[in-house]
């Protein structure tokens, strides 16, 4: 739905800049190609719970770089979801390595 309205409404143009490039770059290598990497690591070694709790961590990852990058503001909102996200993944990390199923 969201890509019928882009092509509706936007002009799909790409406006480089450094810190565009910076981010794609990011997205690419670490959130694509590492994540994904480790994900198939972890489920091989029987992990897959804990790694796939990280993947919580991406939005949070995401803002934090954009904050750095692009200068982009952090609301007390998204720093209260980091925190309950960073919090959600410390207790399944935990019960993960105590073995709690």
């Amino acid at each position: 739905a969201v890509g019928i309205l882009a092509f509706m409404f936007e002009d799909m143009t790409v406006r480089w800049s450094q810190p565009f490039a910076w981010s794609l770059a990011y997205l690419v290598l670490v959130n694509s190609i590492v994540a994904i990497g480790l994900l198939s690591f972890m489920i091989r070694r029987g992990e897959a719970s804990r790694v796939t709790a990280l993947f919580f961590l991406v939005p949070p990852g995401a803002a934090l770089v954009a904050w750095l990058v692009v200068d982009e503001t952090l609301t007390p909102a998204g720093l209260l979801g980091m925190a309950i996200a960073a919090i959600g993944v410390m207790l399944v990390m935990r019960r993960a390595a105590a073995g709690v199923r």
